[in-house]
């Protein structure tokens, strides 16, 4: 057998172990356009009241240190425009985060353990309006921004794995101001072709209410049971250069949620559709 096929046919090999490990140097700058996108239809007093918002963002990371047991990513917003229905208001915050840059520390594990420059997303969303400040702490907690290095950054398997091997991860991420949806994933290698890796996922979510009341709002979210009917993704891996190319999520949340306002309590059944979808290459999506 010609000694070029061999070599082929052994890189080729099942069970063969690859690498989804993060490659990242000092200096190293890439690029995100992003795309979430929430559909959903609440069902009060037998109406149903349909909203929908649609968030696309680019923003570029910068690897400013890397050591044996951190990396320091900035992450700076390029664009951000937002389209809503039924949601009066929504696209007034476009192109407010353009320039503001937020900076991570993450772990051995890829797992933030710092977050800097918070206050500046408030301060280019809010201003000076303590009202609207307050709300977005509860709408766009800090929280919201360690999820976005986390997707990015955290979904690869701690050690290499093998076609058909499985590992796990858990988040807790904020959900509509009103609590946290704690979410249990199951990740599988499912092929390795042309040096790029196919990963699929599928998890649960469960909803908690949150301890903190909604300001400026005259309601309380006082009884929910909200959980995941579908919790499912894929992303590409470009195993040579060590990073992340494509990715996609899909979450269906569903159930039931009471409020508290003006001493009487108002029942709601909601239903709740989030995709995201996110592609990351070494060229600037708006420029070039």
């Amino acid at each position: 057998m010609n000694a070029l096929l061999v070599v082929a046919f052994a890189l080729a090999a099942p069970g063969d172990e690859v690498n989804l490990k993060w490659k990242l140097k000092e200096g190293d700058t890439f690029y995100a356009k992003n795309r979430v996108v929430l559909e959903q239809t609440l069902t009060v007093m037998g109406k149903d009241v349909e909203q929908s918002t649609m968030t696309d963002t680019v923003v570029r990371y910068k690897v400013k240190t890397v050591t044996r047991t951190s990396t320091v990513v900035e992450m700076t917003y390029l664009s951000n425009k937002v389209a809503a229905k039924g949601l009066p208001g929504a696209d007034a915050v476009n192109d407010k985060l353009k320039g503001v840059t937020v900076t991570a520390t993450l772990n051995a594990k890829m797992e933030v353990t710092k977050l800097e420059g918070y206050d500046k997303v408030l301060d280019a969303l809010a201003g000076d309006d303590k009202t609207a400040r307050a709300q977005l702490k509860v709408f766009m907690p800090e929280d919201i921004l360690k999820q976005m290095f986390a997707e990015t950054f955290g979904v690869t398997p701690p050690n290499p794995v093998q076609i058909g091997d499985t590992w796990k991860r858990s988040d807790k991420v904020p959900f509509a101001g009103s609590g946290t949806v704690t979410t249990s994933s199951t990740f599988k290698l499912d092929q390795v072709k042309g040096g790029v890796a196919t990963v699929s996922w599928k998890g649960t979510g469960v909803f908690k209410i949150g301890e903190s009341e909604l300001p400026g709002l005259p309601v309380k979210l006082v009884k929910a049971n909200l959980k995941s009917e579908k919790l499912t993704g894929t992303y590409t891996f470009d195993v040579p250069t060590g990073r992340v190319k494509e990715s996609k999520m899909e979450m269906v949340m569903a159930g039931s949620m009471t409020f508290e306002g003006g001493g009487k309590e108002i029942d709601i059944d909601a239903k709740q559709k989030l995709t995201q979808s996110s592609v990351i290459s070494d060229k600037n999506p708006i420029r070039d």
